[in-house]
């Protein structure tokens, strides 16, 4: 009976200690590329990885904090074409840290793996682990690359504080930051590596913003993301007189004039004109002229152009446009139409 009963007490001591997810010691934790890479861990004298099923930002910091890189970190999925698989034996799964542990070791995890080692996560614990480029320089589609890997972002929660940390980030004005869908160039290969990407507006780095784990998307290229760093645009404000006058005003870009012409260098559809850009699309926005107010309608039946100011009969029809309404307090803004300079 005592031995018989000593051996329920050892037995169910093991049972427990199989089932305790907290009880499994690693060591030596660091990544293949030393500030970035596949996650090494070191379990029983052997090197191995861990699966990215499950693995989350609270993960990667702990990853961090114990491979001596303080307390950022975000966790990518090691695909092929970023950092490639790792070897050895893919120790966990399903890892569960808060985010405030000292060591992997006091997280949660599974020890059945069911993983191969193209799962093997990955983890950036420097906030310059990626490069940002627009296609022209200010402006245009968003690329990144990660360990000479480029990609694109997706649109999915992208804003305009998202775009205020790229411009930010690329030394760019970011003040008047403006983003669009990207118009996909057919032959353009390369995968989506950012989704769901979140930002306050504050971060000078877009791997401080909250996002998908890097790799893992569920876009389309048509849904990659544009960003626009341009200066705020001005213009010169009239001066109200007593009498009709013609003011000529220019609406000046860094790239040089521009007019009652749409910028060629964006896709001036309707969805321009609720946001900023519609300052670049002035044709296609209704915004070649301005007045204040507005002095009268022109007549219908005329084809009212600014040729007509020149007849001394059609004028009369043509008062907004030739900017002659009697009574009228107002002065009339009229846009040089200028070719834009493209640079």
């Amino acid at each position: 009976m005592v031995v018989s009963g000593f051996i329920h007490v050892i037995c169910t001591f093991l049972i427990s200690l199989a089932l305790d997810t907290n009880a499994f010691l690693i060591s030596n934790v660091k990544l293949s590329q030393s500030r970035s890479g596949v996650v090494q861990i070191e379990k029983d004298g052997q090197v191995g990885t861990i699966c990215s099923d499950g693995f989350t930002l609270e993960d990667a910091r702990v990853v961090c904090r114990e491979a001596g890189f303080g307390q950022s970190g975000i966790a990518i999925p090691t695909l092929e074409h970023i950092y490639g698989p790792g070897t050895g034996k893919i120790h966990y799964n399903e890892l569960g840290c808060i985010g405030n542990e000292t060591t992997l070791s006091n997280c949660k995890h599974r020890d059945f793996v069911d993983c191969v080692h193209t799962e093997d996560v990955g983890v950036i614990c420097d906030a310059n682990g990626i490069r940002l480029q627009l296609e022209n320089k200010d402006h245009g589609r968003l690329d990144v690359t990660i360990n000479g890997q480029t990609g694109t972002v997706c649109n999915d929660y992208f804003d305009l504080n998202a775009a205020k940390v790229v411009c930010r980030q690329l030394g760019l004005p970011f003040q008047n930051a403006q983003y669009a869908k990207t118009r996909h160039v057919l032959g353009y290969n390369v995968p989506i590596l950012l989704d769901d990407v979140r930002c306050s507006g504050t971060e000078d780095n877009i791997l401080k913003c909250k996002m998908q784990i890097i790799g893992k998307n569920d876009c389309l290229h048509e849904q990659d993301v544009s960003v626009y760093c341009y200066a705020p645009v001005t213009m010169t404000a009239p001066t109200t007189t007593t009498s009709p006058t013609t003011t000529t005003v220019a609406v000046t870009t860094p790239k040089g004039v521009q007019s009652c012409l749409d910028d060629q260098r964006l896709n001036c559809d309707k969805s321009s004109c609720s946001t900023g850009l519609k300052t670049f699309c002035p044709l296609t926005c209704n915004l070649c002229n301005v007045t204040t107010p507005p002095p009268c309608k022109d007549n219908p039946v005329v084809n009212c152009n600014p040729k007509v100011c020149t007849d001394l009969v059609l004028k009369d029809y043509c008062k907004a446009t030739c900017g002659i309404c009697a009574g009228a307090t107002t002065t009339w803004i009229h846009v040089t139409a200028v070719s834009p300079v493209v640079g």
